[in-house]
């Protein structure tokens, strides 16, 4: 453990940071590093350790963007990996450039090979991916969000200019500007804001219409033979892993852990991605997501029962759905009677 980088805003608190393998959606492997560790640098460390653990002699590396760094792509081909990473959709000219291409087709879900490079012993290929319903939402949710700051800035500006007329005190240019700025937070990159007596404002056209051409889509560099569409695949089954984290965060409570020795760490964390584990084997055997199950089964109880001076453990009965989980899984029903305490 040690003091980094907290998502949840706590530099006050000690961190690890947790890496999980993940094969056809199942942890396989897990690390632990240092609080401090930034996450790039556990990328030549990981590969390293599965060539040999696991005595791969091809595997496809996949990632997101935060590990998209030309020193990161050269060591997954220096050690004679393929990778599928996406890359950043705003920065760098051959991305934006790429990103403007159309991917024709039907399917809802589709992507084209659009640009090839060589980079010593590797071709990197790009790959253009698009979705359609994600394209719809985006497009949407620019038009609302160019609406509501245009009303937004229009209110802050008349109530300037009505402030000036001497009825209570007249705000600042500088209060103005200060609150033009947060109201376009997050999205300055599409408006110019500048004060000429009054508070002034306009869409950059320009980059308002990047945003609405790129909408739906990203941008995969793969050195992989695979083909467009598996590598869009690859790259979406990310989402697992994201699904993974959100579980052993928020529903099996990885944190805080409340543990001040490595030893005891780790064995915390071990337990943590056994039940994960143990989760999408379950999932994988019942075709059910594991929330649901873990709902049915929930209301399996055990009630203590006093009879003739003796107390009974006795569960209550069985539902159908709880009984075709234990058979999906292969685990024997647990008996109706589970106890008997005798009374000394």
């Amino acid at each position: 453990m040690d003091f980094g980088y907290s998502r949840d805003h706590r530099s006050d608190k000690e961190q690890i940071v947790l890496g999980v393998i993940m094969c056809e959606r199942i942890p396989i492997a897990h690390k632990l590093w240092s609080g401090n560790t930034v996450d790039k640098s556990t990328l030549k460390e990981t590969v390293e350790r599965l060539k040999e653990r696991f005595e791969m002699g091809k595997m496809v590396f996949v990632a997101d963007r935060g590990v998209m760094t030309i020193p990161n792509l050269k060591e997954l081909e220096d050690v004679g990996y393929e990778y599928v990473l996406s890359t950043d959709r705003r920065k760098g000219d051959l991305a934006e450039e790429l990103l403007k291409k159309d991917v024709p087709g039907e399917e809802s879900q589709r992507a084209r090979e659009v640009h090839q490079e060589e980079a010593d012993d590797a071709t990197r290929r790009y790959i253009l991916c698009l979705d359609e319903k994600t394209r719809k939402e985006r497009l949407e949710t620019l038009d609302e969000t160019r609406g509501g700051k245009k009303k937004e800035l229009q209110d802050l500006k008349d109530r300037f200019e009505e402030s000036q007329k001497g009825r209570g005190r007249p705000m600042t240019e500088k209060g103005v500007k200060k609150r033009a700025n947060k109201i376009v937070r997050g999205h300055k990159r599409l408006f110019d804001i500048w004060f000429d007596e009054t508070l002034k404002w306009k869409l950059k056209k320009e980059k308002w219409e990047y945003e609405r051409t790129i909408a739906g889509k990203f941008l995969l560099v793969t050195t992989s033979d695979l083909k467009p569409s598996n590598a869009m695949e690859a790259y979406k089954d990310l989402k697992d892993v994201e699904r993974a984290f959100d579980e052993l965060k928020n529903f099996l409570k990885i944190r805080p852990i409340y543990h001040h020795t490595d030893k005891r760490l780790e064995g915390h964390v071990f337990v943590c991605i056994l039940a994960l584990l143990l989760e999408r084997l379950i999932e994988r055997k019942t075709d059910q997501p594991f929330t649901k199950i873990f709902r049915k089964l929930k209301m399996l109880k055990a009630s203590v029962i006093k009879f003739r001076g003796e107390k009974f453990i006795q569960r209550t009965k069985l539902e159908k759905s709880q009984r075709q989980i234990f058979e999906s899984i292969g685990t024997i029903e647990p008996p109706k009677i589970l106890d008997v305490v005798t009374k000394k």
